[in-house]
């Protein structure tokens, strides 16, 4: 007898699925096989229109996302696919229409449907806010955060949450590269208006100690790459600061932070300090921006802070910077193994597993 092959499907339904989700598609798809297989839906854009699909070659299902007023949207295909397969996992966003039908639909029908992200929202932090995702949080099967911390805050329904730890890399006994001599300072992130990347150039130009000695590399690209690039010809800027694009490969960025003293991260800051700390390299950041749940690695020394509140203020907390991060291997390594020990694909990929099947 043909088994249906909807009941041993496990689709991810995502806004949009990143690049960096590359690592953990493919652990899961390891840990699943021959039994089980994952399957990546996505749109091509997040609704913000910052984030956009990444290169997932063949497991991907293209989402059609349909905007809606107030900042909503939903998924308006593939619906017997999500409604059918052996579990779905979705997106913790009370924005999105389409968590709310299949959470419904799919417990009428008792299959199992995990929602998964942060356990609240970082602009919103109203009641009714908090009210929506408490309800999110009542109808999924399980449910997945990103920290314990996190997990703390939805304590009343320990026995279906688990934590998955948001990370990007396998485990690697030792990704920092010792004894290299470090003269660049690196920005990971999008290139867009909210990041302020502008002021970071300024400062850097008025810096006296970093500008002689360091370059300045920014990875990622955005909407603003063309004013930035104009900022940094107008500068006078061209040899000291670098635009390396949107990198994922593994040994590139290792080979980019092995020269590297410190990151910058001017705003709201979560996978972009991790990964610096990953690679043994601290982040500067500044002190008065709160930054994603994951950011509680704090007490890993990996995370220090100045403050950016003006242009002469950024430019005076880079240059302190050059001294008081000057750190040794043995302090980076200490940093890359607080990150990597816990912050692994096989540790996310594991808590997913968990979730999907409710295993404790």
């Amino acid at each position: 007898m043909k088994i249906n092959d909807d009941r041993l499907k496990i689709i991810l339904a995502l806004q949009v699925a990143p690049e960096y989700r590359i690592n953990l598609l493919s652990k899961l798809s390891c840990m699943l096989a021959p039994e089980y297989k994952i399957k990546l839906y996505s749109g091509d854009l997040s609704i913000n229109h910052e984030v956009t699909l990444g290169k997932f070659d063949q497991i991907v299902g293209k989402i059609r996302l349909r905007r809606l007023p107030f900042s909503l949207f939903f998924f308006s295909n593939n619906i017997l696919d999500f409604l059918n397969c052996f579990c779905l996992i979705i997106e913790n966003n009370p924005r999105n229409l389409s968590a709310w039908f299949y959470l419904i639909a799919r417990k009428l029908k008792k299959k199992r449907t995990i929602i998964w992200g942060h356990s609240s929202s970082r602009k919103n932090n109203s009641q009714r806010s908090k009210l929506l995702h408490f309800l999110l949080n009542c109808l999924a099967d399980g449910i997945l955060v990103y920290t314990e911390d996190e997990m703390s805050k939805v304590f009343r329904f320990k026995d279906k949450v688990w934590v998955a730890y948001n990370s990007l890399y396998e485990f690697e006994v030792s990704p920092v590269v010792c004894g290299n001599q470090r003269n660049s300072i690196v920005y990971s992130g999008r290139l867009e208006k909210s990041k302020e990347i502008d002021c970071l150039v300024q400062a850097f130009e008025k810096t006296k100690e970093l500008k002689q000695s360091f370059t300045f590399q920014m990875i990622g690209d955005g909407s603003e790459k063309e004013s930035l690039v104009n900022l940094v010809n107008l500068l006078g800027l061209t040899d000291r600061v670098s635009f390396l694009g949107s990198i994922f490969d593994y040994d590139q960025l290792k080979h980019i932070y092995s020269e590297c003293i410190y990151a910058i991260a001017p705003g709201y800051g979560g996978l972009n300090m991790l990964q610096a700390n990953w690679f043994g390299v601290p982040v500067l950041t500044d002190i008065f921006v709160k930054h994603a749940p994951e950011i509680s690695i704090v007490g890993a020394g990996g995370i220090f802070h100045g403050d950016f509140s003006d242009i002469e203020k950024i430019a005076s907390s880079l240059d302190k910077a050059v001294v008081s991060l000057e750190l040794s291997d043995e302090v980076r390594l200490k940093i890359s193994h607080s990150i990597s020990s816990i912050y692994n694909i096989s540790n996310m990929a594991e808590s997913f597993r968990n979730a999907i099947f409710a295993f404790r």
